[in-house]
């Protein structure tokens, strides 16, 4: 088993797949993020970007994050 170095806070993590590149802390802070956002757009189609960081707290980086790596689409 190696270590690799997690992509968001740096901290080393002990990993065998060549694909992980996101360590177990900052997998599940990512995933309550993408969850908090498709919540809040069921119930308010068509928001930006803006509106949802205001409404659920989660920071501006972190939205662009999950719509760049196809986490969430605007439709």
């Amino acid at each position: 088993m190696g270590f690799k170095e997690c992509q968001f806070c740096h901290q080393f993590f002990p990993s065998d797949l060549p694909q992980d590149d996101t360590c177990s802390r900052c997998r599940s802070e990512i995933d309550r993020e993408r969850k908090t956002v498709r919540a809040y757009l069921e119930k308010h189609q068509g928001a930006s970007i803006m509106e949802i960081n205001l409404a659920t707290k989660v920071p501006i980086k972190a939205i662009q994050r999950l719509i760049e790596t196809g986490a969430l689409s605007f439709k």
